[in-house]
């Protein structure tokens, strides 16, 4: 049975107010030090189901910097296998 993955994000450089996740101000030295122990959580997750649905959300996903979000991509796409017809959003 597949499975899916949320990832969170939870820097944004304006809290919208109608927002109940969790989040704070973005620094890129806070989302430097946020990653390097998310990707140590995703290499540490067994791999015995496929991923039907990746969501990426926060905060505010798209705050990190092209090369965050693309290491961070890689990852997943290296670490998870992925049902043919998976979903992808980052929102």
């Amino acid at each position: 049975m597949p499975i899916s993955l949320y990832v969170h994000i939870p820097f944004c450089i304006k809290r919208c107010i109608y927002c109940d996740f969790v989040s704070g101000p973005y620094t890129p030295e806070k989302a430097a030090a946020y990653l390097a122990v998310l990707k140590k959580e995703i290499s540490s997750i067994p791999v015995d189901r496929p991923l039907s649905t990746l969501y990426i959300g926060g905060g505010t996903p798209t705050v990190l910097t092209a090369d965050q979000l693309s290491d961070l991509m890689s990852l997943i796409f290296e670490h998870f296998n992925f049902n043919d017809d998976y979903e992808a959003t980052i929102e």
